[in-house]
């Protein structure tokens, strides 16, 4: 396996744990337009993991080479989970 699959595989995680912090523990509001629905259906964490789990088991089946548009995901996926910090930050100090 790749280190970019595995890399791409922890970004993974860390949206999942960023997002489920900022969902239930902070009050921040879900802005994925394909996601939100699906979570006020079937819960934050059960609608993580079917998506994350989906995006997972494609790059372990299909097991793309690394290319430039897998680089190009991971920094997609890198930049979200650092908005998903900053947005923790903010939504805790406007609590405080």
């Amino acid at each position: 396996m790749s280190v970019l699959i595995i890399l791409l595989i922890a970004l993974q995680l860390a949206d999942i744990l960023t997002t489920v912090y900022g969902l239930k523990l902070v009050g921040v509001r879900e802005v994925n337009g394909l996601l939100a629905p699906v979570m006020n259906c079937m819960g934050v964490l059960p609608s993580l993991l079917l998506f994350k789990g989906l995006f997972v088991a494609l790059l372990l089946i299909v097991r793309p080479p690394d290319s430039p548009w897998l680089w190009l995901l991971a920094l997609y996926y890198a930049a979200v989970i650092i908005n998903n910090c900053r947005t923790i930050i903010q939504a805790r100090k406007s609590r405080a």
